[in-house]
């Protein structure tokens, strides 16, 4: 069911916050992943945890395709379309706003800040263009 959420007024600060306690968070499936920052993200932003029942419930990517199978979705982007809705071009994503890179089979979900995104990669949380964002959702 896609939500519409409301951004908590000091949402700016809390983006922030999250963002540098994320800066050197180690990619693990279940734990620490693309879906479960940007989830993170919303969750600083606006109080809701979208992965809520997400978290800890796979180790791997064969069990997070799984996971994601289960629920009705084959890539990231689908698991987002159920949550947020989308924004009709990528570029016009808002600091705040969740993207979609086309990153391996599942795809990667980031966190635009601007003109760029945070995105967690394998080693590092990584900084893209926001032009690399393939598809956006708006949050709040």
């Amino acid at each position: 069911m896609v939500m519409h959420l409301r951004r908590r007024p000091d949402w700016r600060v809390q983006l922030a916050m999250y963002l540098a306690l994320e800066q050197d968070r180690v990619f693990s499936w279940g734990k620490s992943d693309c879906a479960l920052f940007a989830a993170g993200a919303v969750d600083a932003m606006t109080g809701v945890d979208l992965a809520r029942e997400l978290r800890g419930t796979y180790t791997s990517a064969e069990q997070a395709k799984d996971v994601l199978r289960s629920m009705g979705c084959s890539t990231v982007a689908d698991l987002a379309d159920l949550h947020l809705p989308r924004i009709d071009r990528p570029s016009h994503a808002m600091p705040g706003d969740i993207v979609l890179i086309e990153e391996g089979p599942l795809g990667a979900l980031g966190v635009s800040v601007g003109q760029a995104i945070r995105v967690r990669g394998r080693d590092v949380l990584g900084t893209l263009p926001l032009l690399s964002a393939a598809i956006a959702w708006r949050v709040g």
